[in-house]
């Protein structure tokens, strides 16, 4: 795995942890930035996408503070426009879109979901 794709791979599985344990919740910009991305035609090449992604949010996340995904997107970006092996590549963009997925269909919220109590049923 080239050195460019390792970084990239290690800042998403991080990313993709911190999302999963709830110490990071995506914000509407970054959320705009998945759908973005995700959105693009087929034939779009990867690093166009995300490239396309990243100018949806503009500098606006970085000022507000929800660069996080940005940061991730970066790299990944760099990563896919260096020649690489395919395998290595296929690999980076099929983690990426699993955690953009997951940012846009997931809600804002869904870790308190988990720590409420049960409800209990007022049926008989």
């Amino acid at each position: 795995m080239g050195m460019d794709i390792s970084k990239a791979s290690l800042a998403l599985a991080a990313l993709q942890k911190a999302f999963e344990s709830g110490e990071w919740a995506p914000s509407e910009l970054e959320r705009r930035c998945a759908r973005t991305i995700l959105e693009a035609p087929p034939k779009t090449a990867a690093a166009d996408a995300l490239v396309k992604g990243l100018l949806t949010v503009g500098p606006d996340a970085a000022q507000q503070g929800d660069d996080r995904l940005a940061q991730v997107v970066v790299r990944c970006t760099a990563a896919l426009r260096q020649n690489q092996p395919s395998d290595d590549r296929v690999r980076l963009v099929q983690d990426l879109h699993a955690l953009l997925n997951l940012i846009v269909t997931v809600p804002p919220g869904w870790r308190s979901l988990l720590n409420r109590p049960p409800t209990r049923s007022t049926r008989p």
